[in-house]
């Protein structure tokens, strides 16, 4: 950054005098937080390198300082610092409920150590994501889908903290027979026994899941079978599963606990909107030159954020913290070890924190040689998969905040398996959870309207020296126990709220949405329940057999989550609600849009283009608003008149774009052609050469029709005249690459089966998995279910009317990227998207 920027004069000349408006409230971000249901597939035949590069996109947020910009280092340190901060309890809270799981007492010095392993894991893997994984500014934190496997081991009697001096291995784990010589253990080398068991288990499943998922690409096909449905069946059963800590740390003193709660609940709530002055942050980006009085610069020196509502957590525990340590100075609590009202005390961690070491530098086997646990990985295996699914839905927050979307799948695969080596060290290191980005940092970003990479590098050093330092380890570890349940139960009580976001989208009067919900939900809470009153009911004469069983089927997320994958892809309806506006098409580019088509490679991307006429552009705009994100050129293409376009894939493999130059407002309906155009890796502003066209003459005078089967053959539906019929026409592949003084000609196959009073079909689209078709009309929506992939034969059969709402001009209709709606819009400025998600 140039110093001159920062000079104080009387009239300073500056580049940053559009100002860069600060967001009211975090609710401005709503529209990203339901971004989990937003899943990206995967691809590893990307060659080129990503270019998250702001400038590229024409719609870029205004950001003080952008990816590729370094703030000032004072700033710098101050925005990092708050980044730590705000993810702070919550690596605090997962890393002692670790230490609960595995029996561990309140003042036992492993409490330190797993929170500084945690803690420098957190910095090791931002740094390593933000430089060289996605390479945005990514805040990696402890993942909360590690505690659901720990809380079926604890429900289902398999690692049980009801030791009576020592006790037996058999007790535990059938797979420490192999490990231990003794026959006897104590309570602590229980615990270390534990935590070895968690690494490598940790280890494995990291390997098995994330790294080879996301190195070979199938993580994709999976990422396809996960709909909001299943987000909120695994998120909000996470939340409610969890609800024995909450309660075994506020029942050490309830009053205390309660208040920390109340703190948590009126910063959040009606705190939320009082803002306290800091110092401003200059604009950087979205810039012009221009001349500032003193006057207006001095008033530009400050500005104003939310600090309850960004530092609830921290400053909660400060209050109660303060309060338990009034309380412990006017003798409240007791001084008996053995009285729950005694962990409430402030001064019952001086022990630890005295023995505590200055430096602490975490190293593999400081917990003892790594083991192994069946059930323990079978757990993690779908923590795992469940942290990839919500760590891609950030990725697409993330380059949404930072002007960089959409993400380029080949650095989301680098994203994933980033977060999956990192986790291999995690379990190596003793961290006993992997990472997963943090969405409070992502909302962080638009708040302060900071996307810097540099700034996100420093807060994961700054986790580093945390990490390193024992004695903040050990005063974290010393604080007490209603100080933590108070903040648990509402944190407790969000990420159960958070689950239930993502039905945003959801029509919740399906009958079918609500039975596979319902079903998913009640499954997964009846079988951890019956694990746990049932511990000994299974019993298949194979010790280490009956761990994994009552591990997966006391892990209530995971029993939900595979109940609504199975029953949300199975269950299919052949009905869809009506309309819902996501978006506003508002760009003045696209002031005719004749045609859209739900890009393959970037699931939030649409295509689309203008009438006859113009230029040969194609727009990508985002499905969730209707924003233009880039405009494409097509070099080697003419727009006589552009009448529809479709996406789907190319005939030698890979995802290509189709545009029909097929209208009749050319003049000359005898000579037609299709364009065929490699889908980008990228998006952004961009010249996009035409990979092969079709030439063809027919006997129609109009088509506003093209579709691609999943067999990349394509088939065109001509326009109903006053002396032609809506016909069918199969395009065969053979015929690209034909040349204009030679067009092919093409005969029909079929006539439509319906009638329709005006011009029609407008608009058709052939669903990603080739078993259904849309054909549009000005007034109507037509649908026909094809299992066979029988299209001219479906075609010529009566369909089923869809429902529509009504639109100025609308010739323009597509199938999502999954298959699970449909879009439609019109022609004309300001138009509405609309969105018809299948019930």
């Amino acid at each position: 950054m140039d110093e001159d920027k920062y000079k104080r004069t009387k009239y300073t000349v500056m580049e940053t005098m559009l100002e860069c408006d600060q967001p009211d409230t975090l609710n401005e971000a709503d529209d990203i937080n339901d971004s989990h249901a937003e899943v990206t597939a995967l691809s590893t035949n990307e060659s080129d390198e990503p270019q998250n590069d702001p400038t590229k996109n024409p719609d870029v947020l205004c950001l003080r300082y952008g990816v590729n910009d370094n703030p000032p280092v004072h700033l710098s340190l101050i925005l990092a610092l708050q980044n730590v901060m705000l993810s702070f309890g919550a690596n605090l809270l997962i890393s002692f409920t670790i230490a609960d799981l595995a029996c561990a007492e309140r003042n036992d010095l492993i409490r330190v150590k797993l929170f500084c392993t945690s803690v420098f894991m957190v910095g090791l893997t931002t740094i390593v994501q933000s430089a060289f994984g996605m390479r945005l500014p990514m805040f990696q934190g402890a993942s909360g889908a590690f505690l659901g496997p720990l809380l079926s081991m604890r429900t289902a009697g398999i690692w049980s903290c009801d030791f009576v001096g020592d006790v037996g291995i058999h007790q535990n784990s059938t797979n420490l027979t192999s490990y231990v010589n003794a026959s006897m253990v104590t309570r602590q080398e229980m615990v270390y026994i534990r935590v070895t068991e968690l690494q490598g288990s940790l280890m494995v499943a990291g390997l098995v899941t994330e790294v080879l998922l996301a190195g070979t690409g199938f993580l994709g096909y999976l990422a396809n079978l996960v709909g909001p449905i299943t987000i909120c069946a695994t998120i909000t059963s996470l939340g409610i599963s969890i609800y024995p800590i909450p309660i075994s740390y506020s029942s050490s003193f309830l009053p205390v606990a309660l208040c920390g709660s109340l703190l948590m609940i009126l910063h959040i709530t009606y705190l939320a909107e009082v803002k306290v002055p800091i110092p401003k942050v200059l604009c950087s980006r979205c810039t012009k030159t221009n001349v500032v009085s003193s006057e207006q610069e001095d008033s530009q020196k400050s500005q104003k954020l939310p600090m309850f509502r960004i530092f609830s957590i921290l400053l909660s525990v400060i209050a109660t913290w303060i309060l338990c340590a009034i309380l412990t100075l006017a003798g409240v609590f007791p001084d008996d070890p053995k009285e729950p009202s005694y962990n409430a005390r402030t001064d019952r961690g001086g022990d630890i924190i005295s023995i505590s070491p200055w430096f602490y530098f975490p190293y593999p086997g400081q917990f003892g040689a790594i083991r192994f646990n069946m059930a323990v990985f079978i757990g993690f295996v779908n923590s795992y998969l469940c942290s990839s699914v919500e760590s891609l839905g950030d990725y697409i927050m993330v380059s949404r905040v930072t002007g960089t979307f959409p993400p380029p799948r080949h650095a989301i695969n680098r994203g994933i398996l980033t977060e999956g080596v990192l986790g291999i060290v995690a379990g190596a290191l003793g961290a006993g959870h992997a990472t997963t980005s943090f969405s409070d940092n992502i909302v962080l970003i638009q708040l302060t309207q900071v996307a810097s990479r540099s700034v996100m590098i420093l807060a994961g050093f700054i986790c580093l020296l945390f990490g390193v330092f024992g004695k903040v380890g050990a005063v974290m570890a010393s604080i007490p126990d209603p100080v933590i349940g108070g903040v648990y139960v509402v944190t407790c009580g969000l990420l159960v709220a958070t689950g239930i976001s993502s039905l945003k989208k959801v029509d919740l009067s399906s009958t079918r949405n609500i039975a596979v919900l319902g079903i998913s939900l009640y499954l997964g809470l009846v079988a951890s329940e019956w694990t746990k009153l049932n511990k000994d009911s299974i019993n298949t004469g194979h010790p280490s057999l009956d761990q994994v069983l009552k591990v997966t089927i006391g892990n209530q997320m995971f029993v939900a989550g595979l109940t609504s994958v199975v029953l949300d892809n199975t269950v299919k309806a052949p009905h869809f609600h009506h309309g819902h506006q996501v978006g506003t098409i508002t760009s003045h580019s696209i002031p005719e849009a004749s045609g859209l088509a739900a890009s393959r490679r970037h699931s939030n991307v649409l295509y689309t283009h203008n009438d006859s006429g113009g230029q040969p552009r194609i727009f990508a705009i985002d499905n969730n608003s209707g924003r233009r994100l880039a405009t494409l050129t097509i070099e080697g293409a003419h727009s006589h008149d552009w009448e529809d376009i479709a996406a789907g894939p190319c005939p030698n493999g890979g995802h290509c774009i189709y545009v029909a130059d097929t209208g009749g407002n050319a003049g000359n309906y005898e000579a037609n052609i299709l364009y065929r155009i490699q889908e980008p890796s990228s998006i952004y502003d961009q010249t996009i050469h035409v990979e092969s066209t079709i030439h063809f003459r027919w006997d129609q005078h109009d088509c506003e029709t093209i579709m691609v089967a999943p067999d990349a053959e394509t088939y065109l539906v001509s326009k109903t005249s006053h002396s032609h019929d809506s016909k069918v026409f199969h395009v065969p592949k053979s015929a690209w690459g034909n040349s204009g003084s030679n067009p092919v000609y093409i005969s029909s196959h079929t006539s439509l089966a319906f009638y329709s009073s005006s011009p029609s079909p407008v608009g058709g689209d052939i669903s990603p998995d080739g078993t259904e078709v849309l054909l549009k009309s000005y007034g109507h929506i037509y649908y026909w279910s094809v299992p066979d992939k029988n299209y001219i034969r479906a075609l010529g059969t009566n369909p089923e009317t869809l429902p529509y709402t009504g639109e100025r001009q609308g010739e323009s209709i597509c199938w999502d990227s999954r298959g699970s709606g449909y879009y439609t819009t019109s022609e004309g400025t300001n138009v509405p998207l609309y969105y018809y998600a299948r019930y």
